[in-house]
């Protein structure tokens, strides 16, 4: 009882590190057949603590934590309501456990302090651990950022193992701190280089192996750039790809922008958005999406200016999609 006060007590806590912040929702449809609803999913703007909305639209989409048509935006403290009430249901939460990791939740506002392993999808090391609040909610923490075993850096990869070590080893070699070896030299070359060719924190190699792990319809919280998104795993027959829920403030009144497409984007190329019924958005608004997305526009006057002239060239409703300036950290 003591465990469950304390877990209480602290999400209660944890708002006033929030007090201000209000969350738009977007409502969007999700399920096969029979099971598919509306949902309000939160959307966060770039200050967001995309932890704890990763986690909470999880819980939405399982229909586990439930949001009224009517409202419109969120604030901390509603949504903590929501979770302590379904925290509360579960006779197996360690409340304890959950309390701690609530504390450091908020701590990762802009980014998210996780230190991926390069040789295990489910592996993260590190002092900030989520994956003891993910598995009592039912969730599971995932990455795609792996190395390929026939690839040639694939034995230094291994031997460095993860990414802060992958970080230390290159800055060494740069202060060059004790004269390093020849052989840390080279390893850190090789770090460096497997940084460049996987930007995007996704390989080829870790999308095929989290496509053959993950059980068709399955949802889990996927680590990509240092943030945290819901990731889906279609049950289709036609396309049974994985899907990232897009969460942006800037696109909650776009219909057209629900998911996104996981897929190797490290040679090129411009991410595929789709809509709730896993339907590809339009021209205008892959044009608009992937500039935003990828930061092309440095002030809020040029972006306004190519959006408008883009949306005026096509057969696009300019009234459905929000024109705010947003620029992903």
């Amino acid at each position: 009882m003591d465990n469950a006060r304390n877990f209480i007590s602290t999400v209660w806590n944890l708002k006033s590190n929030f007090i201000s912040s209000v969350w738009d929702l977007k409502s969007i449809e999700f399920g096969v057949g029979q099971d598919r609803k509306s949902y309000r999913i939160v959307t966060e703007n770039h200050n967001g603590p995309c932890s704890f909305i990763a986690i909470c639209n999880i819980l939405i989409l399982r229909g586990k934590m439930k949001i009224p048509a009517r409202r419109t935006s969120v604030s901390y403290e509603y949504l903590s309501q929501l979770v302590v009430k379904y925290a509360r249901s579960l006779n197996t939460c360690d409340y304890s456990t959950m309390s701690i990791e609530l504390e450091e939740m908020p701590k990762a506002e802009d980014i998210v302090e996780l230190n991926p392993v390069f040789t295990e999808s489910k592996s993260f090391g590190g002092p900030f651990d989520i994956t003891f609040l993910l598995g009592p909610l039912g969730s599971e923490l995932v990455h795609g950022w792996l190395v390929d075993p026939e690839s040639p850096e694939a034995e230094t990869v291994s031997e460095v193992e993860d990414h802060d070590s992958a970080v230390s080893l290159i800055a060494k070699a740069l202060i060059n701190s004790g004269k390093p070896s020849e052989e840390r030299t080279k390893a850190a070359d090789t770090m460096r280089k497997f940084f460049h060719d996987t930007q995007s924190q996704l390989t080829r190699y870790g999308i095929s192996q989290l496509a053959s792990t993950t059980e068709p319809g399955a949802l889990m919280v996927l680590y990509r750039n240092f943030h945290l998104s819901v990731l889906y795993k279609r049950d289709a027959l036609d396309d049974p790809g994985l899907y990232s829920l897009v969460t942006d403030q800037c696109l909650s009144n776009e219909p057209s922008v629900v998911w996104e497409r996981v897929e190797d984007l490290n040679g090129g190329g411009s991410p595929t958005f789709v809509d709730s019924r896993f339907i590809k958005s339009s021209a205008a608004v892959e044009y608009v999406v992937t500039h935003v997305f990828l930061g092309v526009f440095d002030d809020s006057d040029s972006f306004h200016v190519a959006c408008n002239a883009f949306v005026q060239s096509n057969n696009f409703d300019q009234r459905n999609f929000n024109l705010r300036f947003f620029e992903r950290k």
